[in-house]
């Protein structure tokens, strides 16, 4: 049976007070014009659970949520996972030169860490293991690298581990790469691809949000991404992140975020290198 019930849009006072919600918990901002976007998607928590109105779901939210699983659910369906495999490009290009580099420095190299802190539906993280793979097969060594792939969406981080593409999500990949990294998928997954477990097993995903007070990271990184996540938090919750992850960062470690997000406001930390790329200075 279906359920039919139809719900109106987000009142002011209700997007207000769900907006405020959503800021404590995760510490996105939501602007005015989102409140369509908002009203669509909680409709479905509405419908999931067979609530009557919005001030019942805030209300179950508050009084009917022991677990946090509804919680979850919420922040699931309000994040936005928009992205690419090789998303801007010249990145990828950046982690292989920097991984090389570091590769010729040392006869007895540590292992290489790399953070994608907003990882989505693991397209990012995956094309940093390609990435990486692709230099150690070219230059014919053995070298351990890590990557650990975070977000707060643990709906997009399932989809993340079980690492299953369509055919039209790999056309950003390069030809070799497809044939090297993935699996072709036949009978009921045809069309599918999967990347091999030997790249899969590289990435360690872990639900992680920004403004918890704690982390569940014990490392330092070579590099870290956190691209397109910053532009929903307020400028102070900017910094704030910002801040605390450059503190994960190796000496001379390189932050990377995305191509409409300008860190000129943190020049005492930080030095521009590349396109959206940033290396802590030194004494940093």
């Amino acid at each position: 049976m279906f359920n039919t019930l139809t719900h109106p849009e987000l009142s002011e006072r209700e997007f207000l007070i769900f907006r405020d919600l959503i800021s404590a918990k995760t510490g996105i901002s939501l602007r005015d014009t989102k409140c369509p976007m908002l009203s669509a998607r909680l409709q479905r928590r509405l419908r999931a659970l067979n609530l009557p109105n919005f001030d019942a779901y805030y209300q179950f939210l508050l009084n009917q949520d022991p677990t946090g699983e509804e919680r979850r659910e919420l922040i699931n369906c309000i994040t936005t996972n928009k992205t690419s495999f090789f998303r801007e490009p010249h990145h990828f290009t950046f982690l292989a030169q920097l991984f090389q580099d570091t590769l010729a420095a040392s006869s007895n190299p540590r292992p290489f860490s790399v953070w994608s802190a907003a990882c989505s539906t693991g397209e990012e993280p995956y094309s940093m293991a390609m990435t990486l793979r692709d230099v150690l097969d070219r230059a014919s060594v053995n070298r351990e690298f890590n990557i650990l792939a975070t977000d707060i969406d643990t709906q997009v981080l399932q989809h993340a581990q079980a690492a299953i593409y369509t055919e039209g999500d790999l056309e950003s990949i390069p030809a070799h790469f497809k044939q090297r990294f993935f699996l072709r998928g036949s009978g009921s997954q045809a069309g599918r691809f999967r990347i091999k477990p030997e790249l899969r097993d590289q990435v360690d995903h872990r639900q992680l949000n920004l403004i918890d007070p704690a982390w569940d990271v014990n490392a330092t990184f070579d590099a870290i991404f956190c691209r397109n996540a910053l532009i929903y938090f307020e400028h102070e919750t900017q910094n704030r992140i910002l801040r605390r992850l450059i503190s994960y960062l190796k000496p001379r470690g390189y932050l990377i975020v995305g191509h409409s997000e300008h860190l000129h406001w943190m020049t005492d930390i930080l030095e521009p290198v590349a396109t959206t790329t940033y290396r802590v200075k030194h004494g940093a």
